[in-house]
């Protein structure tokens, strides 16, 4: 029976390698085989808890890992208590230290550093997820305490309890900035010349498209400008393309600068309203033209910023240029016949 006890006290220490193997028949001994198959069963248990454990702590690294290579952090806001808490990424995405335990981290804390222009629909989106249980995605902005800005995609969505009480918001928080700014450096790409940055013949024809359906709803003219350089292939053939391309960047300077606030060039700003369509030719959108009749100065001021001349590679060039123009409706209705006629 002193062993039995003795048994029964290392194993609730955890400690269940003392077997008492009693050779006994009687019912002392039915008791102590009894405490060495319960022994059994919790080594066994433990050995497979272990296990699980180890598992879990590797399952939990190997997503610490890919949280870090992909800038995941996770949250969880338990919605009658308060408390939030987040993963390892998420101080490291925000830039914060850990704070003391006398000062735990708070949702107001976190909503603080978004930026105040994204703050009030972040707290929309939160509320509307806690009192609707939808699911939600959106894109802000957060900045650190160095200044900082970063742009987070996050994710959001409320568990419930069996009776439909909202009991915690989970989420994640990933930093998009990089991927943004691709997307962002893509889609400029894709609509302005890579030579001197002004919008392409694809924006223009979006920015034109967009002016005639706005002028046809306002009764109002517009008015197109098509500059082209004269001779500009001898310029290549003599020079070379090097100094052809600095000359192409040097005019689209000039027609930038000389261009006026009150030329009542469209809203949108000069990478719009002025496009290279490729080669030496360029357009000027003006978007509202009241009186035809300005537009002849207009052109004339723009063949005279042309043809100053250029220091380039050490030596002076002169240029001239054409100008033609063509004004909605009179010389066409759609983008295709007013660039046609202006040419």
């Amino acid at each position: 029976i002193r062993a039995i006890q003795l048994a029964v006290e290392s194993i609730r220490e955890g400690d269940f390698s003392s077997p008492l193997r009693s050779q006994r028949s009687d019912e002392i001994g039915d008791v102590a085989r009894g405490v060495d198959r319960m022994a059994g069963d919790l080594l066994e248990s433990r050995q497979e808890l272990d296990l699980r454990i180890r598992e879990l702590a590797r399952s939990q690294a190997h997503l610490a890992s890919a949280q870090r290579l992909a800038s995941i952090a996770s949250q969880e806001l338990d919605l009658q208590s308060g408390e939030l808490e987040v993963s390892e990424e998420f101080w490291s995405l925000m830039d914060w230290s850990r704070p003391e335990e006398s000062k735990p981290l708070t949702p107001e804390n976190v909503l603080g550093l978004v930026h105040s222009a994204d703050r009030a629909s972040v707290r929309e989106t939160v509320l509307d997820c806690i009192r609707g249980g939808s699911a939600a995605r959106l894109d802000h902005r957060i900045v650190l305490a160095s200044g900082r800005e970063r742009v987070v995609h996050t994710q959001l969505r409320t568990d419930h309890d069996g009776d439909g009480r909202p009991l915690r918001l989970v989420g994640t928080v990933q930093d998009v900035t990089e991927r943004r700014r691709a997307e962002e450096q893509i889609r400029f790409l894709g609509h302005h010349d890579s030579l001197t940055g002004l919008g392409n013949r694809r924006l223009f024809g979006e920015r034109l498209e967009l002016a005639i359906v706005q002028a046809r709803r306002s009764s109002r003219r517009l008015a197109i400008l098509f500059l082209d350089l004269d001779d500009f292939k001898r310029i290549n053939d003599t020079l070379g393309h090097n100094l052809g391309d600095q000359l192409l960047s040097g005019i689209a300077d000039r027609i930038v600068d000389c261009v006026r606030p009150g030329d009542e060039v469209a809203r949108a700003g000069s990478d719009v309203s002025i496009s290279r369509l490729g080669g030496d030719e360029y357009t000027l959108l003006l978007d509202d033209v009241s009186d035809p009749s300005v537009l002849a100065p207009i052109a004339q001021r723009l063949l005279d910023a042309v043809a100053r001349p250029f220091e380039l590679g050490g030596r002076e060039i002169v240029v001239s240029g054409s100008i033609g123009i063509a004004t909605w409706p009179e010389d066409g209705q759609d983008v295709d016949a007013l660039l046609r006629n202006a040419e």
